[in-house]
């Protein structure tokens, strides 16, 4: 069940863009307003994902990116926000690399890494680990990351 009280279940495509476009425009404002003093990085747009209510924004990151700017987008990022990029140095399980998501969590930050078919638990890193892992896969994420709305806890398990 979603928050509205409706189930996916047995949906076609066309009836959960419909769900998904009556919520959008409320959320993504409220968004908005919340990633408005980001610094470091510039938001470049959003992306609607059709088979999920929760808009997705682009961070715009290229080889021109500094750590300096990474680090004050990490330190302005509110807790209530997932980051997403892709690893393309991550060792090839399904397909090469894999995509991370990192959450907040106290004074560090909690990552699992996926692709194709598997996951990783979520594991411990530091800010400047997580610095450092953004800083080296700048340039393999089509000029942009992912920030959204977290929608699910990360948990140590």
């Amino acid at each position: 069940m979603k928050k509205n009280g409706t189930s996916r279940v047995g949906l076609t495509i066309e009836e959960i863009k419909y769900i998904a476009d009556l919520n959008y425009p409320i959320n993504l404002k409220q968004d908005l307003s919340e990633i408005q003093d980001l610094k470091g990085l510039e938001v470049i747009g959003d992306l609607r994902l059709w088979w999920n209510e929760n808009p997705r924004f682009q961070i715009k990151i290229d080889l021109n990116t500094t750590k300096e700017q990474i680090k004050l987008f990490i330190d302005t990022l509110p807790n209530c926000f997932e980051i997403s990029f892709f690893d393309f140095f991550h060792p090839q399980l399904s397909n090469p690399g894999a995509y991370v998501s990192v959450q907040h969590h106290g004074p560090s930050f909690l990552y699992m890494v996926g692709n194709h078919g598997w996951s990783s638990r979520w594991k411990k890193i530091s800010k400047s680990k997580l610095i450092d892992y953004i800083y080296k896969n700048r340039e393999h994420n089509d000029e942009h990351i992912g920030i959204f709305r977290i929608d699910r806890i990360a948990k140590i398990s």
